[in-house]
């Protein structure tokens, strides 16, 4: 921790400042992570979904 310095308002302000940048910047990576894998299981569900609608149609037919 000897990298922040409070030694002064104006570098406090700073080391909020940048904190808080690096957080905002780490979070918005991790959600546009969790949006593509979400993505991702959607593309995966539907094609589930469309393989389980053709079983069910010939299934069906006699």
């Amino acid at each position: 921790m000897r990298f922040l310095d409070f030694t002064s308002w104006q570098t406090l302000l700073a080391t909020i400042a940048s904190l808080l940048l690096v957080t905002l910047i780490g979070v918005g990576i991790r959600i546009l992570m969790m949006m593509t894998i979400q993505q991702r299981q959607q593309r995966m569900n539907r094609k589930i979904n469309e393989r389980l609608k053709v079983l069910i149609a010939a299934y069906k037919t006699p």
